[in-house]
Formats: structure tokens, sequence, C-alpha cells
């Protein structure tokens, strides 16, 4: 977990667990993609199954949140680079990214969605 003035930056690790020890992970904000509280509720239930912590989880709409919709812009650039679409926008942002790793898509789903499946 990296400390940027009063920001957390979040690293799971490989493991798929939050590394946490002074509990300072107090909550997670998500773009709003759920539209029915059943599915926030039971994707919130999830995410705190899958990392073994307690949280406020909160859903914004990424057009009122400018922090959400920073984020959503970030997450965008990157995949436009790396799926070969146009790499100018991760380029804007190239300096500021302190670690950044490729994982594959067996690698990710060994680490995440065979251990939602265990949870479900």
């Amino acid at each position: 977990m990296n400390k940027t003035s009063n920001k957390v930056t979040i690293i799971i690790d490989e493991s798929g667990t939050l590394p946490d020890p002074e509990g300072a992970v107090k909550e997670f904000v998500f773009d709003r993609h759920f539209h029915k509280v059943t599915d926030r509720k039971r994707f919130d239930r999830l995410i705190t199954d899958l990392l073994k912590i307690e949280v406020n989880i909160k859903h914004l709409d990424s057009i009122e949140n400018t922090e959400i919709n920073t984020a959503d812009m970030v997450a965008g650039s990157v995949l436009w680079k790396y799926t070969g679409r146009d790499d100018k926008f991760y380029k804007v942002i190239k300096s500021r990214i302190i670690v950044e790793k490729m994982v594959n898509w067996k690698e990710a789903k060994r680490i995440f969605v065979d251990k939602i499946k265990k949870l479900t």
C-alpha cells in the first residue's frame, strides 16, 4: 500500500488478498455499473469476502464524480494502449505511473475467478 498525501493506493497481492495490516483501508469507491440494489449488495459482499476485510463500499456515477471519471479515463487509456487502439492518452499519464504489471488472463483467472467461484 502506497500513501500519497491523504489518498491511499491499494495494491492487491498475487494471492488475491488485500494486505492491510494497519487497517488503513476504510472505503472502496466504484463506478456505478449496477442499477439494482440487490446486484450492488451482491457485488459488495463478493468484494468483502474476496478480500477478507470489511469496508464501506460506495457506487458513484462517473459522470457526476470527477474522481471516478478520472479513474475511468486512466483505465481506458491503458486499455487502449494494450489493445493496440491508440496510445496517445497513455503517453499523457505514463510519467505518473509508479508500477505497471501486465497480468495475462490465465493468471488473473487463477487469482480471482477461481476464488470467486469458491465464494458463491
